[in-house]
Parts: C-alpha cells; structure tokens; sequence
C-alpha cells in the first residue's frame, strides 16, 4: 500500500488570529463526511505500522505527538479535515483534500445566512440557492445551528445537502470565497516574477522564507551538510530580516550568525544540529518557537538577552533522561546576555552539577532559571551526594542579577551530602517560591550579598546528621560576607538527626541579616549565629523578626560571641516569634546567649509544650548589654536563666507555669553585676519566682509582681555591694 504524508494546505495551522495554533484538534476522515464520525486511520510512521490516536494535536503550527512536532501518513487517496482550537471553534473545515492536491483559499469570504420559515422549511428544504459559483465543494463551508456539515454538493447556484434539513435546526450559515483557484496550480506556474513587487501577496512572502527554496537549496534532512545553503540564506535577507523557516533537521558545520532583524521559526520537527559540536551559533532575536529542539549539539550563543528553553537543546524533561548537558547548554548560551530559561510543568533530570558563571568576571550575569510552579517544575539529580544548581562569581567581582524562581530541587534518592543551590561571590542573588528537597545542605551561600530569599521549603534526609537548611557562610575573601540578606517565609521540615541546623549563619562576617517570618519544625536547633570568628566591624545588624522553631531539641536559637570579639553592641535582635521544645529529657534552651553583648529578645512567645523538666527559655552565659524584655514563658524549668553577666536587663516579661514542678525557678541571676530585674509578673507554680545569689555583684530587683499563692519564695536577692529591691509585689 503506498503511504503519503499528511500535508499541511498552508504553511501552517493557524488559530482564528491567523498565528500558528498551539492545543489544536485535528480529524482526519473520509472525504465528503464528518472526520469526528467517520475517521480514517493516520500512521505516524511511512509503513504505516503505528497508528496514532485521534484528534491528532498540534504545537506552533505543526501536528504533534507528546508535545513534539511530527509528521503523520495515511494511505494515498482523498480524505477529509476538521481543525479545532484548543477552545472548540472550528479553524478549518475540508470536505475533500488529498496528501498532493489541496484547494484553499484564505481570501475574501462571504457568509450567506439562511432563516427557517422565511429560506427554507426545516425537514423539508434540500437545497439552498447561493448567488455565486464556487466552482468546487472544497470552497463551501456549511453550517447547521453552528455545526459544520459535510458530504454536500454544488451544482450550478445551489448548495444542495443530500437530504432534507432537520426539524429544529433554525439557522444554517454558508461561507463562500469571492476569489477562488480550483485545485491546485501546476507545478512551475507561479513563480517570484508573476507576484507583483510590493503587493500584501509578495510582501508576505518575503516575510517568511523556507531554507528549502531553490535560492538555496538546503535539504534539511539531517544528513546532508546545509551550512552553505544557510549561509546564503543568512546573506540573502541581510539587514531587513524575515522570520526563517526550518522545515526539518539542518545539519550545519561552521559558525553562523543571524541578523538582528532574523527570527528562526521551526516546523515540523525543524532543528539545527552541529556536525562537530563546536560550531558557534549566535541568535540576536528570539526565535518563534516553544519548547522544541532548535539548537542541537553546538555553542550557540545570544547576543541579546531573550527567554528560551531547555528543549530547545535536546531536553527531554520526562524524568528518565539525563537533562544536565541541555540545561547548561541554555544557560551558556545566555552566559553574556542575560535572559529566563524557562522551565516547564515537567520533571527534569540531572546526572551531573548545572552552574551559572564560570567564576570569572561576569559570565552568566542576570540569568534567570525559572520554572511554572514549586510542586510542577521539579529538577532532580541522580547522585546521593550529587548537587544540584551552582552560582558562582568571585571574589571582588561578584556575579549579579541571578535569579532562581517557581521550581523544586530534589533527589532520585534520599541524599547523603551535596548541596541543592549555591550561591557563592553574587550580589542581589533572588531564589523565589522554591522547595530543596534530600541534600545536606538546602541553600549555601558564601560572599551572595543583597541576596533576597523569598518562600523556599527546604526538607533535608532523614536520619542523616549535620544537615543545613540555609548555610549562610560568611567566611571567604569577600569583605562582608552576605551582608545586606533578606530571608523572608523561609521554612526547614523534617531532620531530627544530631547536629541539623535550619539556618546557620557563621563565619568572619557575620551581619546585616534579616530573618522574617521564617519556620523550622523538628530541627535540633532552629537558628544559629555563630560570631566567633567574626571581625570586629562584621558581627552587627542581625534581627530574627516573628521566626518560629517548633519542636526543637537542643536550641531555638544559638548566639555565640555575638560582641565578643570586640564590637560595643552586637545588634542582634530577636524580635516576636514562637520557640517551643519536643519531648526531650535533656537541656532544652529555647534561646542561648553565649559570651554575647549587646543582644536584644523582645516581645516572643516562649513555650513548653510537653512541660518536660529541663526546659530553659532563656539561657545567658557570660553576656553583657543584653535586653530580655516584654516575653511570654511558659512552663519552664527557668524562664531566664543568666550567669556570669554584666549589665543585662530582664524587664516587663510575663511568666508562668500550670504544673507544680519541683525546682520551678522562673528568673534566675548567678554571678551578675550591675543586672536587674525589672517590672516583670510571675504567676502560676514555682519554688522561687526571682533569684539573685549571692555571688553577684550590685544587682536590683525592682518594681516585680509576684502571684503568692503558689510561689514558695517570690523573691531573693542576695547581691553584694550596692544591691537595691524595692517595690516588688507579692513579697
């Protein structure tokens, strides 16, 4: 049986704005009748041996199968064709067409409306009279009640549709061209010079050129070498432009570079391929196409910025096959412009690291990866200590502009290292709407000042320890570390194991942090600002605003040495936020101030959920300057526990324990000098409600109310020197 393949009878299907049709419906039938009812089978292979499901799809302009453009066959002889868009509306209505002789006409049409009772008599009328002469039925388009007919006749001045119109049916519509070419000119009869110069027929011809014209010859069949020919396209349109059509795989040899005014426009399953893979291709506009193969093994380059995809370098994104060379492939060609890879609703797989930068000057600048949905466009490595995504500058030459948006990071496996994304020596790096799933460490970052972190779920591996949800590393040589960082609705789930952190910030510069909104849930520690190694002018500036730790084990959040290498005040300020513990029987300090100055807690929740014994809210040791205000604790072993201090305040907090634990000691000074506590309320069951031993030096303890009637010892402050209580009620 011989097969022909399913042509196209314009250039490509249109939508009803006259633009290639994406999520079309295309039936194929026998001819004369309704395609939907009566369809013939398509092939999507010459031997006919594989058939393809109807309604065939369509994307850019071209019959598609899983998304790709294709070509489909069907036995020789006449069929015919109904085009959908991908809302219903009819496109296309062809009663009778055929794989080399298709009539249609996309000129001037008339529509001659038809009305029951005054035209024609529903179930009795058969024909209706038109007052032109098509010519052939190929040129008719008839509707009854807006549904499309087929299997009419025109005789001479009538339509005649076999049969009598329905009962019910109270309008009927027949669209005519005015201009019409029965059948299909013969081969060589129109030509370049029967086109009149500068008509809207010539002008639009010249608006889209195919490589396939005999000017240049290109056979486009993925074998023969096309360079030459593409080549003398390229010179052919020069500086005007037109939108180039790529009719199937061009194989090419040498270096091109396409005018600024030239838009590639692949059809059916069009592309370019590099014989060597090193040919370099540079494209100065965007090319009309989706997310198809384009630009197959080669350097291509933009030399302006533009949004592209993936696909269009051999991505298969069906979760199976590596995506990893195709994915830095699109981000190299951006590499000098800038520009938004653009990923799809689809699993996308990597066996090795994608980078943005090369770490050399400015080399990846303002690229942006962005998916269409953190739970829709995932990126997945194959390896358990693979990472995933870099972002590299250097030192003194940050990388800026990058962005990360709308997308999940994840594993095939639970992993046991790697990172999910790093960003290392950027300046305003934006990760946005993104979930890290199974790395060891979610987000690093090291020398990425000005980075904005915007709602990004981070879950490391379970049962793996010294996992970190944000890494933020303030060390290498880049003056400042990640200074001026905003982390906003961040949030760490899920790694109880020892040593896992949620956000860990260390390292010698340390500052101008800003934490707000952010969570972790059943993370040993919450937070930890690590400021020992910090430099004098770098541990400074950071504020931890409405955060909660749920559940936590060792601490809600850890400050060690904030101040303590020299800095009058640290700055760091914990401001509102809920801290509570698991079921833990070892020390739980919801908040520990190590050798800090300067640090100020104010208007936070503290909790203990489960009452267990060894709760500690907070829990200062050796620290100066530091604040304790305006909190609310409950059911711990110690509120406020400070040693070894100097000049810190514990003022205006409400404290309270339901159960009558023993040992119940809600504020607690051992060792101060020159602390107070100031204006605070105890309430609910304790041994001691406010405690100053005696080997503290000039401490008061000063306008306080305490509840009598469950606190054994409301108030003691042994203090030598010039101690001061006065005003404390309850005593």
């Amino acid at each position: 049986m011989n097969a022909s393949e399913l042509a196209n009878p314009i250039q490509f299907f249109p939508n009803l704005a006259g633009l290639p049709l994406d999520g079309g419906s295309i039936y194929i039938g026998q001819p004369n009748v309704n395609p939907v009812t009566n369809p013939l089978t398509v092939y999507q292979d010459i031997g006919l041996t594989i058939p393809m499901a109807q309604p065939l799809g369509t994307v850019q302009g071209s019959i598609s199968l899983n998304g790709s453009p294709v070509a489909a066959y069907l036995p020789s002889g006449q069929y015919s064709m109904l085009v959908l868009d991908k809302s219903g509306n009819t496109v296309m209505s062809l009663p009778v067409c055929s794989p080399t002789t298709l009539a249609l006409n996309y000129g001037q049409m008339t529509d001659y409306v038809f009305n029951s009772g005054v035209d024609y008599v529903e179930g009795t009328t058969v024909q209706l009279p038109i007052p032109v002469s098509p010519g052939s039925a190929a040129n008719v388009w008839a509707y009854f009640a807006g549904v499309p007919q087929f299997g009419f006749t025109v005789p001479a001045g009538y339509i005649n549709f076999g049969a009598p119109i329905p009962v019910g049916i109270k309008q009927v519509v027949v669209k005519v061209g005015q201009s019409v070419a029965v059948g299909t000119p013969g081969n060589g009869t129109v030509t370049d010079s029967s086109v009149a110069a500068g008509s809207k027929l010539s002008n639009r011809i010249n608006d889209f050129i195919d490589l396939r014209d005999p000017a240049y010859g290109a056979k486009c069949d993925g074998v023969t070498d096309d360079t030459a020919a593409v080549q003398n396209a390229i010179a052919a349109l020069g500086s005007t432009g037109a939108t180039l059509i790529i009719p199937g795989p061009t194989l090419i040899s040498a270096a091109l570079t396409f005018n600024p005014n030239t838009q590639l426009f692949p059809i059916n399953g069009g592309y370019f391929i590099g014989k060597a893979g090193t040919e370099l291709v540079q494209l100065q506009s965007a090319p009309l196409a989706g997310p198809v193969k384009l630009l197959m093994n080669m350097a291509a380059r933009a030399t302006n910025g533009m949004t592209i995809y993936p696909e269009w370098f051999g991505a298969a994104a069906d979760g199976a096959t590596d995506d990893s060379s195709a994915i830095q492939s699109a981000i190299n060609f951006l590499q000098n412009t800038g520009g938004i890879v653009q990923f799809e609703a689809r699993t996308y797989l990597i066996g090795t690291l994608v980078q943005i930068g090369t770490g050399v000057g400015s080399v990846g600048q303002n690229t942006i990866l962005q998916g269409k949905g953190r739970h829709s466009t995932v990126i997945k490595s194959t390896g358990a200590n693979q990472s995933a995504i870099q972002v590299i500058g250097a030192a003194g030459s940050t990388l800026q502009g990058v962005a990360i948006r709308n997308l999940t990071v994840d594993k095939t496996i639970a992993g046991t290292g790697g990172v999910g994304i790093t960003g290392q020596y950027t300046a305003v790096l934006e990760l946005t709407d993104l979930q890290v799933n199974n790395h060891l460490y979610g987000v690093s970052l090291m020398g990425a000042g000005n980075t904005i972190a915007n709602q990004i779920i981070v879950s490391p591996p379970n049962g793996v320890s010294n996992c970190r949800g944000f890494d933020i590393n303030g060390g290498g040589t880049n003056p400042g570390g990640n200074k001026s960082s905003v982390f906003r609705d961040c949030y760490v789930v899920g790694s109880s194991s020892t040593g896992s952190i949620g956000f860990f910030a260390y390292g010698a510069y340390v500052s101008d942090l800003m934490f707000i909104a952010c969570e972790t849930l059943a993370m040993p520690i919450g937070y930890e600002l690590d400021m020992s190694a910090s430099a004098n002018t770098g541990n400074e500036d950071v504020q931890l605003i409405n955060c909660r730790a749920d559940n936590v084990s060792t601490y809600g959040v850890y400050v060690n040495a904030a101040g303590g290498s020299g800095s009058a005040d640290s700055m760091v300020t914990i401001l509102g936020g809920w801290f509570d513990m698991g079921n833990v029987v070892t020390q739980v300090n919801l908040i520990y101030l190590n050798g800090c100055q300067g640090v100020v807690i104010e208007g936070a929740q503290i909790y203990n959920a489960p009452a267990e014994a060894n709760a500690y809210g907070v829990y200062m040791q050796n620290c100066q300057g530091c604040t304790i205000l305006g909190n609310t604790f409950r059911e711990m072993k110690y509120s406020v526990y400070s040693t070894g201090g100097r000049n810190n305040m514990v003022k205006g907090n409400n404290i309270y324990n339901a159960a009558a634990t023993p040992g119940i000691q809600q504020a607690v000074m051992l060792s101060e000098s020159y602390s107070s506590i100031q204006g605070n309320t105890f309430r609910g069951y304790a041994t001691n409600g406010a405690v100053i031993d005696a080997a503290s030096v000039a401490c008061s303890m000063i306008d306080n109310i305490a509840d009598p009637a469950n606190i054994t010892t409301r108030y003691s402050n042994s203090s030598t020197g010039t101690a001061f209580t006065a005003n404390n009620i309850g005593a």
